[in-house]
């Protein structure tokens, strides 16, 4: 969960619809050039090669259209993947309605809330972003609020990283309270997808945005958000947890909250010692921050001690206690899958 500016996350989620869809497409368009074959068609199917990503998923829908009987799933899906190409070419409005007859025709197939719209939802709620990034639209908003909604049932960590982009959508339209939300929002996703002894790190968090919302600190705040949605959500405890407690000891170092820093600098280390090897920098990453809060507080001593333990850790060989905190990670990670 460390606080850095990402790679916008609308980018990486086509990405991830691209690669899901756009070869399982193209050779839908093959597929059903041969199954609709006629002799002026079969010249045409020669010349797909040379077309582009998106005239031959036009051609592949064309003759999915015509189909007769058509083929329900394989027309949503080939909607679906001419939506993402479109959206990839910023054609935003053939995009939507592409992929809006593609969720409602998934939707009646498979029912709402089905795993198998999940494309289908990120691919909306990515083109309604874009859209409103342009032009705000409350009654848009309200139905991505409904896609996010179904998608955090789906996949908490698109929902979370779409959401933060709602969020800086908000801030833009001077709607901090409304941005705020979708923070809160995150969080509570987050604490749904942790292991239970690691959830106080949802409030940790949620904590410190409202010190930063009531303090107007928006953009350290919106950072936070981003950070949380891009690691908070790592099936690794140690990338998702112990790290996170760590960055959440700096933010309130940075407050000025010393005992709120002690506190969750120690929750890291607890975490790191729990669920990984004692050799991982997040283990060592957990100590050097734990002994900085006690040094800072005069704990000199104490601050010496952890030190000592870090030195000694890093040249012992592993021990049946290791080898036991290995087993809980792995057994923590596929809970949470």
């Amino acid at each position: 969960m460390t606080i850095k500016l990402c790679t916008t996350a609308i980018i990486t989620i086509t990405t991830a619809i691209v690669f899901a869809t756009t070869t399982k497409y193209q050779a839908l368009a093959q597929e059903a050039s041969a199954n609709q074959a006629t002799a002026a068609e079969a010249n045409v199917s020669e010349n797909l090669n040379r077309d582009s990503s998106e005239d031959m998923l036009r051609h592949a829908l064309a003759l999915q259209e015509q189909q007769k009987p058509q083929n329900p799933e394989k027309l949503a899906e080939t909607r679906l993947a001419l939506a993402t190409s479109l959206k990839c070419a910023n054609k935003l409005a053939a995009a939507r309605e592409l992929a809006e007859l593609a969720l409602d025709e998934q939707e009646k197939l498979f029912g709402k809330g089905d795993k198998r719209c999940k494309l289908a939802l990120m691919l909306l709620s990515s083109i309604y972003l874009d859209t409103n990034r342009k032009q705000f639209n409350e009654k848009e908003i309200a139905s991505l609020e409904g896609f996010l909604t179904s998608l955090a049932n789906m996949d908490r960590e698109q929902a979370a990283s779409l959401r933060v982009q709602l969020a800086q959508i908000y801030l833009g339209q001077d709607k901090p309270k409304e941005a705020e939300n979708q923070w809160y929002l995150c969080t509570a996703m987050l604490h749904n997808n942790l292991p239970p002894d690691c959830r106080d790190l949802s409030q940790a968090c949620k904590e410190i945005l409202q010190k930063l919302a009531s303090d107007k600190q928006f953009d350290d705040a919106q950072a936070l958000a981003r950070g949380m949605a891009e690691y908070g959500f790592n099936q690794d405890v140690l990338i998702s947890a112990a790290n996170g407690f760590v960055v959440l000891s700096q933010q309130q170092e940075s407050l000025g909250n010393e005992k709120k820093a002690e506190h969750l600098a120690k929750r890291a280390l607890q975490t790191a010692e729990k669920y990984g090897d004692r050799k991982t920098c997040s283990y060592t990453s957990a100590i050097k921050q734990y002994a900085a809060t006690l040094r800072k507080q005069g704990k000199e001593k104490q601050a010496k001690s952890i030190e000592k333990r870090a030195i000694e850790v890093s040249t012992e060989k592993d021990t049946p206690e290791d080898k036991d905190r290995n087993t809980d990670a792995k057994a923590a990670k596929h809970s949470a899958q």
